[in-house]
């Protein structure tokens, strides 16, 4: 038996970066097909693909060396004087991932499944739809260096149209705001101290939200797991609900006891990370 299913598109990982050239295209949004993007300005548009991403329906590729060149025009036969007819022109936007490695799965992913997007794409002061154009995705990884770290993917998307697509202004400084990627962030910060002796209960919650305020629309539930335990965590004596974050702490021993609480959603590829420290002491 043939299974033709195109596969789950994997995460794609973001690293921030400075915008330097006003004509570049630093930024490919890939909207899941059939999803809505609030297209009455720039903003909203960025607004959209903000709350889509959290919701797992669109994949922000940020911080890349992208170009658009001049497209290829086509040429077919003509008829009675006109010797030749102006054809679709192809147009390709190239681009340069300089931490493909770590998103090796998403670009075999959208590789397959290419057409099952709407493409948007950005300079630091203009968006364009192309949403309306299928698209074809090559994004062959580039191996470099070793197979652990720093080695490019330069990808290519192409699609034909008979023009440029038209783009919408947005401010500068709202395009440098969305290429910081979206991340969960806990009220304690990025790590979380405390002290207490041997057979006392602290209780609290580690709770994450998103770095960024979305102005309309529902985001799923942050759900929570604990990693990278030190040695004897049992005498910790936590106890600790996925769901809330809430947790109890009641150590049978001393020492210092070290744990890392991961914040994530199995809808969208959004993560966060506290680091945990806590001493406790002899009574």
């Amino acid at each position: 038996m043939f299974n033709f299913d195109c596969p789950v598109k994997q995460c794609y990982q973001n690293y921030p970066c400075d915008i330097e050239e006003k004509g570049k295209v630093v930024a490919l949004v890939l909207v899941d097909e059939g999803e809505t993007v609030d297209k009455t300005d720039g903003q909203s548009m960025l607004d959209s693909f903000n709350i889509l991403a959290a919701n797992g329906k669109a994949q922000l590729i940020l911080s890349i060396d992208g170009e658009k060149p001049r497209p290829e025009t086509n040429e077919g036969p003509g008829r009675g004087l006109q010797e030749t007819k102006i054809m679709a022109s192809v147009h390709t936007i190239n681009w340069t991932d300089y931490q493909g490695v770590a998103n090796v799965p998403f670009y075999n992913a959208i590789r397959k499944s290419g057409q099952n997007y709407d493409l948007y794409f950005l300079t630091p002061t203009l968006i364009y739809d192309v949403s309306e154009n299928e698209v074809t995705v090559v994004a062959p990884l580039v191996i470099d260096r070793d197979l652990k770290s720093f080695q490019r993917a330069e990808g290519t998307i192409k699609w034909s149209a008979n023009g440029d697509p038209l783009p919408i202004s947005v401010a500068q400084a709202d395009v440098k705001d969305f290429m910081k990627p979206l991340r969960y962030v806990f009220a304690q910060g990025e790590t979380y101290q405390a002290t207490t002796n041997d057979g006392s209960t602290i209780s609290g919650t580690f709770a994450a939200e998103l770095n960024k305020s979305l102005v309309s629309g529902s985001v799923p539930d942050v759900a929570y797991t604990i990693s990278d335990q030190s040695e004897d965590f049992g005498n910790l004596g936590l106890v600790f609900d996925t769901i809330t974050g809430d947790y109890d702490i009641t150590p049978t021993a001393p020492g210092i006891f070290t744990f890392t609480v991961n914040a994530f959603s199995e809808s969208n590829c959004i993560t966060g990370r506290l680091l945990v420290t806590i001493t406790v002491q002899s009574t």
